[in-house]
């Protein structure tokens, strides 16, 4: 799967920050995909990210982790509905 760099640069604006990191994971996309954290693992208003991605895209919102101290951490895994 692809994404231009234009696309990240939109998801920057709309997130409001720089601070979101591009990722790699076997586990949740099984390799198919890639993934997405934001500032450290924030949960973010899911139906406003997927209306930034194409319509080919399909996104989950997933729970890595729940910590006492921490809270609930996020992360958003991107695969394209075309193939997958």
């Amino acid at each position: 799967m692809r994404l231009g760099y234009k696309k990240f640069k939109e998801i920057k604006k709309w997130y409001g920050s720089s601070d979101f990191e591009i990722g790699y994971d076997s586990y949740f996309t099984k390799g198919k995909g890639i993934t997405l954290r934001f500032g450290y693992w924030q949960k973010v208003d899911f139906e406003g990210l997927k209306e930034i991605l194409p319509q080919y895209c399909t996104v989950t919102e997933n729970i890595v982790d729940e910590d006492d101290d921490c809270g609930t951490l996020y992360n958003y895994n991107i695969t394209d509905a075309r193939i997958y």
